[in-house]
């Protein structure tokens, strides 16, 4: 529905299944809503995006903060396989931003 609306006819979205070992494409964009909040998925989500990720990929990782010593955990294992940085609030939509939603940017090292 998103690609109908924002006219986008080029743009192919496929779900992502952390179990499969990858995709028939190398994705542009990976999106990640609210996908760390379950530290038992921490090292499943990271392996997902190493498997799947190519070197062009922009994974977009955006998550509400709920426990910190659990979303150090994570990132330490994204840190093994890709850099990231935080997009600032000031470069966030001004409606969807919010003061405990952290988005980072990532991409293979």
């Amino acid at each position: 529905r998103n690609i109908e609306l924002n006219n986008a006819p080029n743009a192919k979205v496929q779900r992502l299944d952390w179990n499969t070992d990858s995709t028939d494409f190398e994705p542009d964009v990976i999106l990640v809503s609210d996908g760390i909040f379950a530290s038992d998925l921490h090292q499943p989500l990271a392996d997902v995006l190493h498997r799947v990720a190519g070197a062009k990929t922009r994974v977009l990782l955006a998550y509400e903060s709920r426990v910190f010593s659990d979303e150090v955990n994570f990132f330490a294992l994204w840190s093994q396989y890709f850099t990231f940085h935080d997009i600032k609030p000031a470069d966030q939509h001004p409606v969807m931003r919010s003061e405990d939603i952290f988005v980072f940017e990532g991409r293979r090292k």
